[in-house]
């Protein structure tokens, strides 16, 4: 293509305009970088709030870069809390691509990168304002800053420490400090980041304080090191400054890994994953507070895919005395999330999927128990819990004296717990709980009494009122005890001895445990009991009540076999003053009952069955009351005998087990001694220590003889 002279006219004068543009371009720059290396110093000066000394300035027009050394800066006025403070010195500040219009006219700093050598720094950040605009001051935002080896301290504008740092290093994208970022609690806002330091300290609030050792950054991962989160008042200070609060904490951790954070302009922390390794945790409880609602209000937003806890351990103290220990906990949570709603609940954030475990637990219960475990496993499926055991922490006879009435001592321990099928929500601070099933396996149950003390005669409260009174929405569709061990001893204040009555091999189900809050759950608690009666007898029981009846109805029947009448002298001696020698072949039992009375059958078989009528005095056998109670018997006895009606009016202050007892003894004395057993002259009678104690029944008279009560 060949040009025309018109074009390379234009071309030539085209050229010409493009060259003398340039040299133009470049003697304004020349003219512009001189006048600004001259002028910038003094615009420093007279147009910013601070005076800042240097010993060498470079100003380049061409890359837009500014470079100081030896810098030492100062704000010009003292004592106003309305501009962000700065005092300190660096060695270098490389600045490129400066707003020096924000920095002038706005007081604002904003470049494009920023590096700053060997720093040290003391910041006071500005009062928010209170503007009806509620625009936000933003002291600071760059796109690249870059700290090496810095020392920075910042306060808040009223004096009190925020944040510092020793041998700072920091490489972070996009860097901003504005008030609103304060007041979510995080100094600083940014999306990438590479940082190292030493020595942090930062204070949220007035109550509490975070500190590390060491933070250091490598293959996106932050890790910090000797971290620790603790009040800054002693116990005493810290519960006359906060009132409402019913717990102080202390939490440190040896080491913290953090993977990928990124933090935006509106406070969201997202993080791939936590980890914690070897932390503790320590909750001293100082007072009572009507509501623990935490003084710094949690104005942040955090997310996180994974959070892990290595062989940490949380203790619980109060009056300077350890309540409670969980050591070796091991922890999973995934997609935790935490914000100022979920702050305000019983637990204060929220996951998708968890996994907790612990080596051991330590609870003292209350002055009567301690209870302790082995390993411990909860997930969203269930629970396991090994060597289980809840122990009594004062002997039978210091139990006796501490208490002001009647009370049962217990003594708990099973290898095994497992609960599996767990669906569980907190819903306005109230926990939501369903269980499929609960089994308890090789449980010992050991139960004491002592009569001593004084009866205790408050109503006491059938089964099915317990459950229809629990608080809080419960449902466990089957209970089970597998191969345990049950025995109740009840100690009297005579030479008989104590009364004892216990279970082996004992295998129960129970369904539709629970509470009423639950519309579709089943009202209906069926129990099934297979087990060995005194250790020999082969006993079962169907056993049924209804929750959500107010009379309190219940239906029980069953039997046990077999069982030979010197296995019962433990539990008949101390309480009737007889022994026996034979065989009860079997015992059936069909009874109905609520709160005020039970009624029904009973058939008992005998063999051989004789007894001894002992002297209450010396214990030695009577023998004419003897022979007379055993030639009853021998008219009575055999495997033919029929079901006899069975009835008691219940005693308020008795447990059910004592309801259940009294049809049992109704139908032993009307088979055995026949209907007319009273006219016969003998009668086993209750025994009371109402002549050690001066006390009896508000509504019904005691005895001198005294039986076996199952109280509780």
């Amino acid at each position: 293509m060949h040009l025309t002279e018109q074009h390379k006219k234009w071309m030539k004068r085209l050229l010409i305009t493009a060259g003398v543009l340039l040299a133009l371009s470049l003697i304004i720059s020349v003219l512009f970088n001189l006048w600004l290396q001259k002028k910038l110093p003094d615009l420093i000066r007279d147009k910013t709030p601070y005076a800042i000394r240097y010993q060498q300035l470079s100003v380049s027009v061409a890359t837009g870069n500014i470079v100081a050394d030896e810098i030492k800066i100062d704000p010009k006025s003292t004592g106003r809390n309305d501009e962000l403070g700065i005092t300190g010195t660096a060695t270098r500040v490389s600045v490129s691509r400066l707003g020096l219009m924000d920095l002038l006219f706005r007081k604002r700093l904003n470049s494009k990168r920023i590096k700053i050598d060997n720093p040290d720094l003391r910041i006071t950040l500005a009062a928010p304002k209170k503007d009806a605009s509620n625009k936000k001051n933003d002291p600071f935002s760059l796109s690249n800053v870059v700290v090496n080896n810095g020392n920075i301290i910042i306060h808040r504008h009223t004096g009190e420490l925020m944040f510092s740092v020793n041998h700072f290093f920091a490489e972070i994208t996009n860097l901003k400090l504005t008030e609103e970022s304060v007041r979510k609690r995080f100094p600083l806002l940014f999306d990438k980041y590479k940082i190292k330091g030493d020595n942090i300290i930062f204070r949220p609030g007035n109550s509490y304080e975070l500190s590390a050792k060491n933070v250091d950054t490598r293959d996106a991962k932050l890790s910090v090191k000797d971290f620790r989160y603790a009040s800054l008042l002693p116990a005493p200070d810290y519960m006359a400054a906060y009132k409402d609060q019913a717990n102080m904490y202390d939490f440190r951790s040896p080491e913290m890994t953090f993977d990928q954070i990124e933090v935006n302009r509106e406070g969201r922390v997202r993080l791939k994953s936590i980890h914690f390794t070897r932390p503790q945790m320590t909750i001293t409880h100082i007072q009572d507070a009507k509501k623990d609602k935490g003084q710094d209000e949690f104005a942040n937003k955090i997310e996180l895919d994974d959070a892990t806890v290595d062989n940490g351990k949380v203790i619980f103290t109060e009056n300077g005395r350890q309540t409670a220990q969980f050591s070796g906990i091991d922890v999973k949570l995934s997609k935790l999330k935490i914000d100022s709603t979920t702050a305000r609940k019983a637990i204060p954030f929220e996951f998708d999927k968890y996994d907790v475990g612990a080596k051991s637990i330590s609870y003292h219960v209350n002055k009567f128990y301690h209870l302790t475990t082995g390993n411990v496993k909860i997930d969203n499926e269930g629970a396991v819990i090994d060597n289980f055991k809840m122990k009594p922490t004062v002997s039978r006879a210091q139990f006796i004296t501490m208490i002001p009435a009647e009370r049962d001592l217990y003594d708990l321990s099973a290898p095994q717990i497992r609960v599996s099928g767990t669906d569980w929500k907190l819903k306005n601070k109230q926990l939501h709980l369903k269980i499929k099933n609960v089994t308890l396996d090789r449980l010992t149950a050991l139960i004491f009494r002592s009569k001593v003390p004084p009866t205790d005669f408050t109503t006491k409260k059938m089964y099915s009122q317990m459950l229809r009174e629990i608080k809080f929405p419960l449902y466990i569709n089957t209970l089970q005890l597998k191969n345990s061990t049950v025995r109740y001893e009840e100690d009297k204040p005579d030479e008989n001895g104590p009364g004892k009555i216990f279970f082996r091999q004992m295998n129960l189900q129970a369904q539709n445990i629970g509470s009423p809050h639950f519309k579709e759950t089943p009202k209906e608690v069926k129990i099934n009991i297979d087990t060995r009666f005194m250790g020999s007898s082969p006993m079962h029981v169907n056993w049924n009540f209804n929750i959500m009846n107010r009379a309190d109805a219940f239906h029980i029947a069953g039997n046990f076999q077999q069982l030979p009448a010197k296995d019962i002298n433990p539990f008949i001696r101390p309480y009737m003053n007889i022994t026996a020698t034979g065989k009860f072949d079997r015992l059936d039992f069909n009874l109905n009952g609520n709160k005020e009375r039970i009624d029904g059958k009973v058939k008992i078989q005998t063999t051989d069955l004789k007894i001894s009528v002992l002297d209450k005095d010396t214990k030695k056998r009577k023998g004419f009351v003897s022979g007379l109670a055993n030639l009853i018997i021998k008219n009575n006895n055999g495997p033919a005998q029929d079901a006899v009606d069975v009835g008691y009016d219940r005693v308020k202050y008795r447990s059910f087990f004592n309801l259940f007892w009294k049809a049992i003894e109704d139908g032993l004395k009307k088979t055995l001694l026949g209907s007319n057993q009273k006219d016969s002259g003998i009668d086993f009678k209750e025994s009371t220590h109402a002549d050690t104690q001066k006390q009896q029944a508000p509504t019904k008279k005691t005895n001198k003889s005294q039986k076996l009560q199952f109280n509780q």
